[in-house]
């Protein structure tokens, strides 16, 4: 009877090849928890910051006009609102809801708005408390800290969601909390795909040790040109665990290079979006605001008073243009044109362009919106308009300035031209309504200040030192039930664009 030395070279060739899968499984696992990590903690910064964009935009004043209760929904600036978290909504494909929430005396997050669509079949009034807040997300509250979790469940399914509170700078109140939710099956999948490369070479490296052992000894008992054959298959067997080696090298190296110039661009885009929102932010809650309270509190503006204003406004340097447009109703046009020809002479009326391009008579309307004062300077002037240009011309225009339900507040439109010719600069128009002194239910007109979107970006980008040429940045035009548009139109080449733009764009991993 043969008897099995506990120690033959046979066992010991096993415990070895058993160690060696081990340590490398185990190497493997390491590496690719450290990928998912690095992943999910850039993927997690990255939503906070975009988040943050998101919550710049909204108007606080609006916040805290509204009740947190279901009388919200008949007030204008909920609806607009709840529109402007509607169209935010498309900025990330990833993105399942947009909320804005609320917490009250007792303690109860409730929410004041989401994202979904007036119509929806199951809806988060204003006023629902969420009684599944999580304590971070109390910690919010309490501390006024952004911040990130999840995945975690609630009654509408499993979440990674990010907050970012927003404070009344006057009393330093929170006034509400911006969140943003990704479905976690989404997440993990975002996430586990950074695993998919060290583990692939983990799979990889394990089964040439395996093929190793399997062919060991084989060589020594071949003959001729086989034994030869055996030995080159050995040599290759070497060099694959070499090149397996040097890729998780560079895969390492890479991804480390990778993740610092991520988090760099992401730091960049973001500074330079904040050029731009601090822009659109002064435009709205400073210079515009403060022109329209110039006409409210005016029982006449005069061409020369408007002039004088519009000049000190003209410092601004990101508006080509400001203007004053009363509006005029069919019935009063007569009465209107004459007044106008007091001052202005006989030649005034009210004109547009027609199809090819030339100044004709304006017809008939029920409401006229003519450009009555406009001041521009210096190279960002827009081309020269005469009074009385009627913006009712314009589809567009007309549907944004119908005084019928028009709210007070201030509303930007989407980007026009004045003569439908190719050779015409798209432009932007941010118009405030003018109520009537005496009778403040009546709309009196609007006045305006119009950008151009390139213009724009140059101006405020050369305005800052940190301009980089290298840096494309664009300007999209978010639409419900559309996909985004950029203005100016984008000037890279179509194999380094996005197919689908984002916020803050960044290089693929």
């Amino acid at each position: 009877m043969r008897l099995f030395h506990p120690w033959s070279p046979l066992r010991w060739t096993r415990l070895r090849l058993v160690a060696a899968l081990l340590a490398v499984l185990l190497l493997g696992l390491l590496a690719v928890r450290w990928a998912v990590r690095r992943h999910d903690h850039f993927l997690r910064e990255e939503l906070l910051r975009k988040t943050y964009i998101v919550a710049q935009a909204v108007p606080l004043d609006r916040v805290l006009s509204l009740k947190g209760d279901r009388s919200d929904e008949e007030r204008t600036e909920y609806r607009r609102l709840k529109t402007q978290l509607i169209t935010a909504a498309q900025i990330e494909p990833a993105w399942e809801w947009i909320y804005l929430m609320g917490r009250n005396a007792g303690g109860e997050v409730f929410f004041q708005m989401d994202s979904e669509a007036f119509d929806a079949e199951d809806p988060s009034p204003p006023g629902q408390v969420y009684p599944e807040a999580s304590p971070l997300l109390h910690r919010v509250f309490e501390t006024g800290a952004a911040a990130t979790e999840g995945p975690l469940p609630d009654r509408w399914g499993v979440w990674v969601s990010a907050f970012v509170p927003l404070k009344d700078a006057a009393s330093g109140r929170l006034v509400t909390v911006v969140g943003v939710d990704i479905e976690a099956g989404t997440w993990r999948l975002q996430t586990w795909r950074a695993g998919l490369v060290p583990g692939l070479l983990t799979l990889a490296l394990m089964a040439v040790l395996l093929a190793g052992y399997a062919l060991r000894g084989r060589p020594d008992k071949a003959s001729g040109k086989l034994k030869h054959r055996w030995r080159h298959l050995e040599a290759a067997l070497i060099a694959a665990i070499g090149l397996i080696l040097t890729l998780a090298g560079v895969w390492l190296a890479r991804g480390v290079e990778t993740t610092h110039s991520r988090e760099a661009f992401l730091a960049l885009g973001h500074m330079k979006a904040n050029h731009l929102l601090n822009a659109f932010q002064s435009i709205r809650n400073s210079e515009i605001e403060s022109f329209g309270r110039f006409f409210e509190n005016s029982d006449e503006v005069t061409h020369e008073e408007f002039r004088n204003y519009a000049r000190y406004l003209n410092r601004i340097p990101e508006v080509s243009a400001w203007g004053w447009i009363p509006v005029v109703e069919s019935g009063n046009r007569p009465a209107f044109v004459q007044r106008v020809r007091d001052w202005a002479g006989d030649g005034f009326d009210l004109w547009e362009f027609d199809r090819d391009g030339r100044r004709t008579q304006a017809p008939e309307r029920p409401f006229h919106y003519p450009l009555l004062f406009q001041e521009s300077s210096g190279p960002k002037a827009t081309p020269a308009l005469e009074p009385g240009f009627d913006l009712a011309a314009l589809p567009e225009l007309a549907r944004l300035l119908d005084p019928a339900g028009r709210p007070p507040l201030p509303f930007a439109s989407d980007p026009f031209v004045l003569t439908g010719r190719d050779a015409d600069v798209p432009r932007i128009g941010v118009f405030r309504p003018v109520r009537s002194r005496s009778v403040p239910d009546r709309l009196q007109g609007y006045v305006m200040a119009t950008l151009l979107p390139q213009t724009l970006l140059d101006t405020i980008l050369n305005a800052h030192l940190d301009r980089n040429p290298l840096i494309h940045m664009e300007l999209l035009e978010l639409q419900q039930d559309a996909p985004p548009s950029a203005w100016p139109p984008p000037s890279l080449p179509t194999h380094i664009r996005p197919a689908c733009p984002s916020l803050l764009r960044h290089p693929p991993p």
